[in-house]
């Protein structure tokens, strides 16, 4: 939890540390604390999701926004010319990393694939229990939904609520390599999965 990294950035704080390498919310506390630590010559090293904010010495990760990008490009590309409506995923808004995914997936899909429309859903923390019943609700308000960009996690959560729901899901696209994405691919559950992530990492390269 949150609490428990401010606990701990405080007690390194106070001791000392030759760096900190960080994966937090972008959240004014967490901030707070981490320029607290430059203040004291403590280097801050952010890594998966960035903390601009902090002014870390270093990001270790990819680009979010291009994978968002690239990601785009294929689910517009699979979806072709039938407009559809996707539900873009990400697990909470204070991840950097899936906010910079989800601003440049819409940026290309608004700018180069206009006859497709975005719902976006920043809910349930990628946690399956709680993610299932907010996205059956979301495809309730949306009957429109029929493709899936998930720039978090929780895909099979996210599955089995159109499972539920009965509803078609066209193209599943999503990113990481995890042990969950490879059996939803080895099932052909996910669509693109492993080629936005090979995407993004060309892209970093």
């Amino acid at each position: 939890s949150d609490q428990d990294i401010l606990t701990v950035l405080e007690r390194v704080r106070k001791r000392g540390s030759h760096a900190v390498l960080i994966k937090a919310r972008n959240t004014p506390k967490i901030i707070d604390a981490l320029l607290a630590m430059a203040a004291k010559n403590i280097p801050v090293l952010t890594f998966v999701t960035d903390l601009p904010a902090a002014n870390p010495q270093a990001y270790i990760g990819i680009d979010n926004f291009a994978a968002g990008q690239s990601a785009a490009w294929l689910m517009g590309k699979m979806l072709r010319a039938k407009p559809a409506t996707i539900l873009a995923t990400q697990s909470h808004n204070d991840f950097q990393g899936e906010a910079d995914r989800i601003a440049g997936f819409a940026a290309v899909i608004n700018s180069h694939f206009p006859t497709h429309n975005i719902v976006n859903l920043n809910q349930g923390a990628g946690i399956s229990q709680q993610l299932e019943p907010i996205v059956e609700r979301c495809l309730q308000s949306h009957p429109n939904i029929d493709a899936v960009y998930s720039a978090g996690g929780g895909n099979r959560a996210i599955l089995r609520a159109f499972k539920n729901e009965r509803r078609i899901c066209r193209e599943f696209g999503a990113h990481d390599l995890d042990h969950t994405n490879q059996q939803l691919l080895k099932y052909l559950k996910l669509s693109c999965g492993d080629t936005v992530w090979i995407a993004a990492i060309i892209i970093q390269t």
